[in-house]
C-alpha cells in the first residue's frame, strides 16, 4: 500500500493497494519489474503504461480516498490512515501481511504490517500501489478541472499541489470547496470557501 496527495492544497489523499501473485517480482520477463519506481519520478505516459500491466497481472487492487473535508476535520495523518483502511477493506483478498511506505497504518491496530522507508523505490508491490494511486488521483483532479469553479485553478497541470501559479490563483480567487482550508492558511487570510 502507498499514498499520494499528502501535501496537496486541494483534493483528496489517495491510497492504492496491490496484491501480486507470489514470485511476480522475480519474473524478469515482465518489463514493469525492471522499470518500476516511485510514481512521482515517472512520467504520466510511463505510469499509464504501467497501470495496464498492474491491472493485468495483479491478483487484486483497490483505491481508498479521504476527502479534503476529512483532512481538514481529522488531520492528514488520520485521513491517510482512513484512506488506507478503505483501500484494504475494498480488496477482495485480504493478505496475511501488508507492506506499506512509512506510517500508513498504525501498528498497534494492525497485525503483520511491515513499514519500508522509501518503500515505493524498493518494493514492486508498494511501487505499484503508488502508481495506481497517483494515476487515479491525477485523473480525478484533471476531470475536476473541466468544471466550474475548479477550471481556474488548472488542476489538470498541478493536481492540486502548491505550485506558484496555483498559490497565486488562490490569492486572487480564494478557495473552493475542494481546497484544504488548513493547508491554505498562509496563502490567504480569509479562509472562507467559494463554491
Amino acid at each position: 500500500m502507498d499514498e499520494v496527495g499528502r501535501g496537496s492544497l486541494a483534493g483528496p489523499v489517495v491510497v492504492g493497494a496491490v496484491i501480486f501473485p507470489r514470485g511476480f517480482s522475480d519474473n524478469r520477463r515482465v518489463e514493469f519489474v525492471k522499470k518500476v519506481n516511485d510514481s512521482k519520478k515517472l512520467s504520466h505516459n510511463s505510469r499509464a503504461k504501467m497501470v495496464k500491466v498492474i491491472y493485468n497481472h495483479a491478483l487484486d487492487w483497490s483505491i481508498g480516498v479521504s476527502t479534503a473535508k476529512e483532512i481538514d476535520g481529522l488531520g492528514i495523518v488520520e485521513s491517510v490512515r482512513r484512506a488506507a483502511r478503505r483501500a484494504y477493506a475494498r480488496l477482495q483478498y485480504h493478505p496475511d501481511g501488508i507492506l506499506t511506505d512509512a506510517s500508513l497504518l498504525p501498528k498497534r491496530n494492525t497485525q503483520n504490517v511491515t513499514e519500508i522507508i522509501k518503500g515505493d523505490s524498493v518494493s514492486v508491490s508498494i511501487a505499484a500501489a503508488s502508481i495506481i494511486a497517483k494515476e487515479w488521483r491525477d485523473s480525478y483532479m484533471a476531470r475536476l478541472s473541466q468544471k466550474m469553479p475548479y477550471s481556474t485553478y488548472r488542476w489538470f497541470e498541478n493536481a492540486g499541489y502548491g505550485t506558484q501559479r496555483h498559490r497565486d490563483t488562490i490569492r486572487v480567487y480564494g478557495l473552493t470547496d475542494l481546497h484544504r482550508v488548513t493547508f491554505c492558511r498562509g496563502i490567504v487570510n480569509d479562509t472562507s470557501v467559494n463554491s
